[in-house]
Parts: C-alpha cells; sequence; structure tokens
C-alpha cells in the first residue's frame, strides 16, 4: 500500500500555483476572517472571495458539516464568501456527496498517475464548480482586515527567523 504523502501544506503549495494561473489576485492560507477560520481563500481580480476546506480524510469531510457555516451557504445568509470549495486528495471524496452550492478540487500527485515519476508535482482539477452563493464583491474593510492580519503574521515570522539565527549563534 502507497503511503499518502499529501498532508495540507502541500495542497496549499498545489492550491497556490492553480490559483495563480486562474488569475486570482489574493491567495492567503489558514486566516480568520470574522469569527471563521479557513483554510484557504483568495480573492479574484472581480473582487469574489473563495473558500477553500481542505479535508485529508472522510471523517473530517463528513464532520465538516456539523459547522454552521454549512447551514448558512444552504440557505443563502448572509457571509463574506461567495464560493466555497472542498479539496481533498483524488479519490477521497465522492463528487456526488458534495453539496449543490460548493465546488470540489482533486489533488493529483502526477508520481502516482503518470509511470516513470518524472513529473513529479501535484496538480488540481475541479470535478466541480460551485454556486455563487451571493454577489457583493469584497469589501474596504474585508480588504483591510485581510491587510492587517498577513502585516502580523509577516512581523510574527520575522521575529520567529530572527531568534532562530541567534540561537544558533551562540
Amino acid at each position: 500500500m502507497k503511503e499518502n504523502k499529501t498532508n495540507e501544506f502541500t495542497i496549499q503549495n498545489a492550491l497556490y500555483a492553480y490559483l495563480t494561473k486562474k488569475a486570482h489576485q489574493y491567495i492567503i492560507p489558514n486566516i480568520y476572517i470574522g469569527h471563521l477560520e479557513s483554510d484557504m481563500i483568495s480573492v479574484t481580480k472581480a473582487g469574489f472571495i473563495h473558500e477553500y476546506e481542505i479535508k485529508l480524510n472522510l471523517q473530517d469531510f463528513k464532520a465538516d458539516f456539523k459547522k454552521s457555516k454549512h447551514a448558512h451557504m444552504r440557505n443563502r445568509h448572509r457571509q463574506f464568501r461567495n464560493y466555497f470549495w472542498f479539496v481533498a486528495p483524488a479519490g477521497l471524496i465522492d463528487t456526488n456527496d458534495v453539496p449543490e452550492y460548493a465546488g470540489h478540487i482533486e489533488i493529483y500527485d502526477r508520481r502516482e498517475v503518470f509511470s516513470g515519476g518524472s513529473l513529479g508535482n501535484i496538480v488540481c482539477a475541479e470535478p466541480k464548480r460551485p454556486k455563487r452563493l451571493h454577489n457583493r464583491k469584497i469589501s474596504l474593510r474585508q480588504k483591510a482586515e485581510i491587510a492587517g492580519k498577513l502585516e502580523v503574521r509577516y512581523w510574527r515570522m520575522r521575529k520567529k527567523i530572527q531568534n532562530e539565527r541567534q540561537k544558533r549563534m551562540f
């Protein structure tokens, strides 16, 4: 049995490359918008927000439906996201189990799909596109919130790097 080496980090990297090719302007992993944590969000040039929920096992996928955000999406209640996606390794989620409002992106390791292993990168495929949940575009307040969170993340990472360098010096 082959070991699945796909983890959240590698999926986020593959998703970043995929969304960059699709010309999304902002692509941010692990961010809180309001009180909701997102595995990843992106914002298109048109100003629409996509949320990506990464799933690494079937139990996690099924448990996700206990979150209140799914009731909000089903009932079209006010929310920040225009589109919602489930992202998982290929074959983990049956597209028929993805709700009507959600999209589905599968992650393929080309080394497993194509013999020889020479291609060696991870790629994305869209078996199902999501429905647009609403037409409101990202607001200036939301852009400012995202920018502020990225600024804090940047300075924390910078301090962490500085601390690691100081440790190595002693």
